[in-house]
């Protein structure tokens, strides 16, 4: 499966940050580098439908798997996920350090933006 990238955008305190939006991939689904552990999941969802952001847990304690986190984005509204612990979140395969976002009863009308808070100095 190739899931589309979405891009970490880092705000900043010179000026007011104009934040990017894409659309979901709702067939593939997405991912985005997770390895500062710093990032939000900003989901705008005007689908007409609520809908589920799958976070996937690749981790595997004594045999159990750590159940996936699953955050409900109701139909108008914006929701904001995260941050995300590497040792939790973060895959290991192919696309190692990167976190994966699945959306399900979303279309191509429900976007999504990777923010990280830049450094406070600046």
């Amino acid at each position: 499966m190739a899931r589309t990238v979405v891009t970490v955008q880092e705000t900043g305190r010179s000026a007011a940050e104009t934040i990017t939006t894409q659309a979901a991939d709702t067939t593939n689904g997405n991912y985005f580098d997770n390895n500062s552990q710093a990032v939000l999941l900003l989901v705008n969802n005007d689908s007409g439908l609520s809908c589920d952001v799958t976070i996937g847990t690749p981790v595997v304690i004594d045999g159990l798997a750590l159940p996936e986190l699953v955050v409900t984005v109701a139909d108008g509204s914006i929701a904001v996920i995260g941050p995300f612990s590497a040792a939790n979140y973060s895959q290991e395969d192919v696309d190692s350090g990167t976190l994966h976002a699945v959306f399900v009863n979303a279309d191509q009308t429900a976007k999504l933006a990777a923010v990280k808070v830049g450094p406070l100095s600046g």
